[in-house]
């Protein structure tokens, strides 16, 4: 049993203003088998929270923290260190020149023979026709069964919920969580949209 733990997170973006702080204080949970979807408005920060999990350099974690198994997630920074490294490695594309639907079918296939504990999903959906999207999501589905895998899936769109089926949903507006539910919360969504968040 796994647990990534997300605690109190603010997260930074350097801008020719000054960096702008785009997450708010995120507090998320995630435990082996479990599957969490984040959804919201474009500029919302679902993709940064995945990015700054993630290491991603332009990203500055300015508060809070992130665990697997209660260790933080700052130790890939000194690993990479400790053998010299290179930390640009870290922005690398690893599946460079495929298609859109090649890469998330061959991301797919890493998770399936990598086996992590934790699966951080960002907009899996974006580019796929109904074919692929299904032929990933039987994928996503695969390896949480084969390898309790706990998933944290970032989309705009309930259509991919019909495939990978959520068992909590936390809406993501103005860099923090402002709603959680279970899957019908992303029917509510469906159906009402985002308005009521951005409003706020």
């Amino acid at each position: 049993m796994s647990t990534l733990e997300i605690r109190g997170l603010k997260v930074s973006v350097d801008t020719e203003n000054g960096p702008v702080e785009i997450l708010k204080g995120v507090d998320l949970t995630i435990k082996s088998g479990e599957t969490h979807a984040i959804m919201g408005p474009n500029g919302s920060g679902k993709s940064t929270l995945a990015y700054s999990i993630a290491g991603h350099p332009k990203y500055q974690i300015t508060g809070g923290t992130v665990t697997l198994d209660g260790v933080d997630f700052g130790e890939v920074k000194s690993a990479m260190a400790a053998l010299s490294m290179d930390p640009s490695f870290a922005e690398r594309n690893v599946n460079e020149g495929f298609s859109g639907g090649e890469k998330k079918r061959h991301e797919i296939m890493q998770l399936e023979l990598l086996k992590p504990k934790i699966a951080i999903l960002d907009e899996t959906d974006s580019g796929l026709d109904v074919d692929a999207l299904r032929i990933v999501s039987e994928g996503v589905v695969r390896a949480k069964a084969d390898n309790d895998l706990g998933v944290l899936l970032i989309t705009h769109y309930t259509r991919i919920l019909r495939y990978i089926k959520p068992d909590f949903v936390h809406v993501f507006a103005d860099g923090r969580i402002v709603e959680e539910g279970g899957p019908e919360l992303a029917e509510k969504l469906e159906a009402n949209g985002y308005a009521e968040y951005v409003s706020k």
